[in-house]
C-alpha cells in the first residue's frame, strides 16, 4: 500500500516536472525577455543595495574623520592677531557646517531614487573632495 502511494506521487511529481519544462520551452519569446529582464532588474537592485551601503560606510567614516579634524584645528588655533583667529575660527566654522550638510545629505540618501543615485552619487563626491581640500588648505 505505502509502495503505491509513494509511485503514484513520483509519477505525479515527474508528469507535474514534464509539463513544467514542455511550458517553459514553449515561452513566446516576449515572455522569456520578460522574465529575463525581470531578474536584471532583480540583481540591479542588489547589486545597487550593496553600492548603496558600501558609499554610505565610506561617506560616513570620511564625516567623522573631518569632525575629528575639524576639533584638532580648533585645538591648534595659534594665530597671532585677533583678526586673524577670528578669520580662522569663521573658516573652521563654515568648514563644521559644510561637513554637518554633509552628514544631513548622506543620512537624506536612503530617499534617493534609483535612478538619480549615480548623480547623487557624483555630485556628493565632488562635494565631499571638496570638504577634504578645504580642510587640508586651512
Amino acid at each position: 500500500m505505502k509502495n503505491n502511494r509513494v509511485m503514484i506521487a513520483l509519477t505525479g511529481l515527474l508528469a507535474f516536472s514534464s509539463a513544467v519544462v514542455v511550458a517553459q520551452k514553449e515561452l513566446p519569446k516576449e515572455q522569456v525577455v520578460l522574465y529575463d529582464t525581470i531578474q536584471d532588474v532583480k540583481l540591479a537592485k542588489a547589486d545597487s543595495a550593496a553600492d548603496y551601503k558600501k558609499f554610505t560606510l565610506a561617506a560616513e567614516s570620511q564625516i567623522s574623520g573631518n569632525e575629528a579634524t575639524i576639533v584638532n584645528l580648533r585645538a591648534r588655533q595659534e594665530e597671532p592677531s585677533e583678526a586673524a583667529s577670528v578669520a580662522f575660527k569663521e573658516k573652521i566654522l563654515a568648514l563644521e557646517r559644510e561637513n554637518d550638510n554633509m552628514k544631513k545629505r548622506i543620512a537624506a540618501a536612503d530617499v534617493v531614487k534609483t535612478s538619480s543615485w549615480t548623480s547623487f552619487k557624483y555630485n556628493f563626491s565632488r562635494d565631499m573632495n571638496e570638504l577634504d581640500r578645504a580642510l587640508r588648505d586651512i
